[in-house]
């Protein structure tokens, strides 16, 4: 599950200062990569 994911609550605690992080969309550009591959991230499906 994506809520025990240590990099999805990261982005989540980062998005009390940064509203751009409380979306994956946001995070992605932020950090300069692929949204998808960020969702993959947050889901443990791969590491980055």
């Amino acid at each position: 599950m994506c809520a025990e994911n240590a990099f999805y609550k990261a982005r989540i605690e980062a998005a009390t200062c940064n509203d751009c992080l409380a979306s994956r969309e946001g995070a992605a550009e932020e950090i300069g990569i692929d949204r998808t591959r960020l969702a993959r991230v947050e889901l443990g499906s791969i590491a980055l």
